[in-house]
């Protein structure tokens, strides 16, 4: 895409484990407000079926909107703006038609861990190599540097 990336920041060799996705968006607003003279909102971009997942609907802490994305079969609501109701757009399902719905993160998730790499290379867009997935979700699953934690874990 011209408008939208994904940052290296939260798979940098750097880091010991993935930060959960509030903390790249905290981590974004603030390099931001560092380093940008005007003010830019942060959205964090998801499918429908994370959003209804971690219940997103009272929205994400310092200010950051989220857009929701269609999934196949998967109706959403959304709260309606007003006052402190938190920044929350749902895109249409007709700007999204057809393959765009397939793209699934999730998705990619459960094929690779069942060991299906066709099925993964499915649910992305075209560009993505095989090699380049099976790295990312071996990275993924150990951390980005050696001896990191597993991806989901918590610290103690």
């Amino acid at each position: 895409s011209d408008w939208l990336e994904a940052g290296a920041w939260e798979c940098s060799p750097q880091r010991s484990h993935w930060p959960d996705f509030p903390v790249v968006v905290q981590a974004l607003q603030k390099h931001l407000a560092q380093h940008v003279q005007e003010p830019i909102e942060v959205y964090f971009v998801c499918g429908a079926d994370h959003y209804q997942k971690c219940n997103l609907s009272r929205g994400l802490r310092g200010g950051a909107g989220i857009v929701v994305l269609p999934r196949e079969g998967s109706a959403v609501s959304v709260p309606r703006r007003s006052g402190a109701v938190p920044k929350i757009v749902k895109v249409q399902p007709s700007l999204c038609a057809g393959e765009l719905q397939h793209y699934s993160s999730t998705k990619v998730r459960r094929a690779l861990k069942k060991g299906r790499v066709d099925e993964a290379m499915a649910c992305l867009p075209p560009g993505v190599s095989r090699d380049d997935l099976t790295r990312a979700y071996a990275l993924a699953t150990s951390g980005p540097s050696a001896g990191g934690k597993k991806a989901g874990s918590k610290k103690k």
